[in-house]
């Protein structure tokens, strides 16, 4: 999956804490802080190798500029694709959930 050139930009940082996963159930969590001046209207994760890409994390709901939402899926190497208003897609991949909480950081713009 390859990120598209656009109005938001995706910096994936990586927060290790001890016991790499967020509980005993090997979940994981990412956290989407939108720096951007647009509307983020969809959050969407899929294995990697995948073709399809889940539902929307976001839950239906817009991210809206300087907002910021933790969202827990099962660990997994995923790629991750966010959505702003315009339909722009930014794509993260192959992020190891795993091994850390992460935090996706979306601003000015796509250059992944």
């Amino acid at each position: 999956m390859r990120a598209k050139s656009g109005a938001i930009a995706v910096v994936f940082a990586a927060l290790f804490f001890m016991g790499a996963c967020t509980t005993e159930d090997s979940d994981a969590s990412i956290t989407v802080v939108n720096d951007s001046q647009v509307d983020l209207i969809e959050l969407n994760v899929a294995p990697v190798g995948t073709v399809t890409w889940g539902g929307d994390l976001f839950g239906g709901a817009d991210l809206f500029p300087g907002e910021e939402l933790t969202v827990v899926v099962a660990c997994d190497y995923y790629d991750i694709r966010i959505v702003d208003e315009f339909g722009v897609e930014c794509i993260v991949e192959d992020a190891d959930l795993c091994a850390n909480d992460s935090v996706l950081y979306a601003n000015a713009d796509c250059g992944l």
